[in-house]
């Protein structure tokens, strides 16, 4: 079940991005946006979040082959 919840949680953080605007370039400079309007101590953690799932799922990416064969 914890599995499931987490990717779960990555469909609806994919949903939301897809909200926020008609194209990609759209969607990234709202959310910059909406990140650079944050209060500084919410905004670094948002960000060391960013940074740590984006290692973590460039490396799922890059196992991708391997996961669906």
């Amino acid at each position: 079940m914890y599995g499931n919840h987490f990717w779960l949680r990555v469909h609806q953080l994919a949903e939301a991005f897809e909200g926020r605007g008609a194209s990609d370039d759209q969607r990234t400079w709202q959310v910059i946006s909406e990140l650079t309007a944050m209060p500084a101590e919410l905004r670094q953690q948002s960000l060391a979040h960013v940074t740590k799932l984006g290692s973590v799922f460039a490396t799922i990416a890059g196992s991708s082959q391997a996961i669906v064969s």
